[in-house]
């Protein structure tokens, strides 16, 4: 026969077991949360600001390549005029769907403010990544947001920033995402719906 105590140790064990897990959870969950987007699933603002200069860090000390694509969905405030905001925000998330399902597995999407993303693709110079912005923005725009009758053609205006060759030390966040930026704002000024690459190298 099993001492009484020994029953109330087992059950004492596996609630401690039970708790640990569940605390578990409730911390990855809540890691998760903080580092994303609520509206999108994309990544949040805050996980670009501390992992894009990682990667950054990471590329230049092993000679790596690095090139990021922002995307700005063009008149989204006529989107949001004429649909309504809450078609807006379906439209923002099935936009990231869009990005997130173009991409390779090691590349990743976060929302950078309003209507704009940022892809960063480790490993891939900033021709590749050029490529691979208009293969983002083709697909977009051959792709009708479905969300409203008869479909919604949404189109995005895309700048592209990195390096031909590998990394130099020193390279920065700020300088990266600025050319990102620039080229955005090129692109709309060149008739919306096109990629503008701009090359630190």
């Amino acid at each position: 026969m099993i001492e009484p105590e020994l029953i109330a140790r087992l059950s004492t064990g596996r609630r401690i077991v039970t708790l640990e897990r569940s605390l578990r959870t409730a911390n990855e969950e809540n890691r998760r949360l903080s580092i994303t987007d609520p509206l999108t699933g994309a990544y949040n603002r805050r996980y670009l600001t501390e992992q894009l200069p990682r990667e950054i860090e990471r590329a230049a000390r092993y000679g790596r390549q690095l090139a990021t694509v922002m995307c700005d969905v063009d008149h989204f405030k006529r989107i949001n005029d004429t649909q309504g905001h809450m078609v807006g925000d379906d439209v923002l998330r099935w936009f990231f769907t869009q990005l997130q399902n173009a991409v390779r597995s090691s590349d990743w999407v976060a929302r950078y403010g309003g209507e704009e993303f940022l892809v960063v693709l480790p490993e891939t110079n900033v021709a590749n990544a050029t490529v691979a912005a208009e293969h983002l923005r083709t697909q977009v725009a051959a792709s009708p947001f479905p969300g409203v009758p008869g479909g919604l053609v949404v189109t995005a205006s895309f700048g592209v920033a990195g390096w031909q060759s590998n990394v130099p030390q020193g390279s920065t966040f700020d300088a990266l995402v600025a050319l990102c930026d620039e080229g955005v704002y090129a692109s709309k000024a060149a008739g919306r719906n096109c990629v503008t690459a701009r090359p630190l190298d």
